[in-house]
């Protein structure tokens, strides 16, 4: 039987050493995954797996894309990430402009774990936004063009 375990950095290290993933930590020992742009999807994505909010108990994850895009196509990717947002649960996608001209869409989910849980459902969550971002990559990429 699953037992409930408090959530943290312990859960997100079993979550990628289960899937034998590849990943850095940063200063507050949140971690980090890079994937490499491929055939199907020509977009590298970095992938954060956090531990947030003032108690710690919120589990943060953000896939930006390497992928920039200048400003005449910012219209069309608010509007692709609008369209996403009414017809997918998650990740959420939204645009975030830069300083120098540039912007670049992020998708994230949070999920708010202070009583603990499964490592089952957790890793259960993960891989629904994980196989999320690569659909929206997939989705922006191919069916809208941009």
């Amino acid at each position: 039987m699953a037992v409930i375990e408090p959530f943290g950095h312990p859960m997100i290290k079993a979550y990628l050493k289960a899937r034998d993933v590849r990943y850095l930590t940063d200063q507050d020992g949140d971690f980090l995954v890079q994937f490499a742009a491929e055939d199907a999807i020509d977009v590298g994505i970095q992938i954060r797996l956090m531990v947030t909010g003032e108690e710690q108990d919120i589990y943060s994850l953000a896939a930006i894309g390497d992928r920039q895009f200048r400003q005449p196509e910012w219209r069309d990717c608010i509007l692709s990430c609008n369209e996403w947002n009414r017809d997918r649960r998650w990740p959420k996608a939204y645009f975030q402009e830069r300083d120098d001209d540039r912007g670049l869409i992020v998708l994230d989910a949070h999920f708010l774990l202070g009583p603990g849980l499964h490592q089952e459902l957790f890793n259960t969550f993960t891989d629904s936004v994980l196989a999320g971002a690569f659909q929206f990559w997939e989705w922006l990429l191919n069916e809208k063009e941009l």
